[in-house]
């Protein structure tokens, strides 16, 4: 249960930073909650990768059992409670998809997307988590290793994060036993006795009740908006870097001026050149990140929408920069600096 209150805490802890305010504590609480999500995850595969040499026993068991022709799993009258029994080839499927090879088993231990891979596999988180949980450990990458925080964003990241962090304590298979409940974790139960299976539930409840994590449609509608300001950049950029030329600015020219930027030999080349039809079609797929009524899902589209634009930002951005030293040089040239 000791657990179960050190991860509850730094959630409560992140709760109070965000309500608090300001970028420098929103950061401190992106990190806090990065570290509980990974926490939990680790827990959750410390609870499937065995530990010993029965699963691979149990598979062969059953792989035995297939090869005999049986279809679903023989169940002890001792053990029988009433569920009925599984179909053999989904519990095959279960046990090869949990055991792991050592050298497997160390790299899950260490490496945060492996833990996010192996959870996909075993039908614990869907895809949409694996896409939301991998965006928002980059941002607490940059957060916590280059001091780099997303103004803008950073206070949507950390309550998305929050719901997934809560929505993980309250669904994930977590060993919660104790004698003596932990003052800290006692405060965030409600009033009475609650069986040890019941305390990550109604922690998490409690947890997610009193966060500034607030409507699915606000949290949509903020990102949304923010991506559209970005694509207003983008176009901002191209118009600033055909601003110079002879003659009249056209779709014609910003076309032509998207692809320079992208095909300049100074840089790596994409893989794909982006047009103005793709920013076109980003905007799109932006305003309709408004309409999303799920957490999830208008973060994932999100994320995917912001991979997509990051690279083509990033060259125009420094297009821009190298213009900017440019005019500056012809500045101080003639001015005989």
């Amino acid at each position: 249960m000791n657990r179960i209150e050190q991860l509850a805490i730094q959630i409560s802890e992140s709760n109070r930073l965000l309500r608090q305010g300001g970028v420098a504590r929103w950061r401190i609480s992106l990190i806090l909650l990065d570290n509980t999500a990974e926490l939990l995850m680790k827990q959750q595969c410390d609870y499937l990768v065995p530990s010993d040499d029965w699963p691979q026993a149990h598979l062969k068991l059953v792989q035995n059992q297939i090869a005999d022709g049986h279809e679903f799993e023989s169940v002890p009258d001792f053990l029988d409670d009433g569920t009925p029994p599984r179909r053999l080839a989904e519990i095959e499927r279960e046990l090869r998809n949990q055991i792991v090879t050592p050298d497997e088993a160390i790299r899950i231990t260490d490496d945060f997307n492996r833990k996010v891979a192996y959870l996909i596999k075993n039908d614990i988180l869907s895809q949409s988590h694996a896409v939301v949980l991998k965006r928002l450990h980059k941002y607490r990458n940059e957060a916590h290793h280059e001091g780099r925080v997303r103004d803008a964003t950073v206070l949507q990241a950390a309550k998305i994060y929050t719901y997934v962090a809560c929505s993980m304590l309250k669904n994930f298979h977590l060993r919660a036993y104790t004698v003596t409940m932990p003052k800290d974790l006692a405060a965030l139960l409600p009033a009475g006795t609650h069986p040890s299976s019941r305390v990550p539930i109604e922690v998490a409840d409690t947890l997610l009740a009193e966060s500034m994590v607030g409507s699915p449609e606000a949290l949509a509608a903020t990102l949304s908006e923010h991506l559209q300001w970005r694509l207003d950049e983008l176009i901002g950029g191209i118009d600033y870097l055909t601003s110079g030329m002879p003659f009249p600015t056209s779709a014609a020219i910003q076309e032509e001026t998207l692809r320079s930027v992208q095909e300049n030999p100074w840089t790596t080349p994409p893989k794909k050149v982006r047009t103005l039809r793709d920013i076109n079609r980003w905007r799109a797929t932006a305003t309709t990140i408004a309409r999303a009524t799920d957490y999830i899902k208008a973060f994932e589209r999100f994320a995917l929408l912001e991979i997509a634009i990051e690279p083509l930002e990033e060259m125009i951005a420094t297009a821009v920069a190298a213009l900017d030293d440019y005019i500056e040089q012809e500045i101080d040239r003639r001015r005989g600096v």
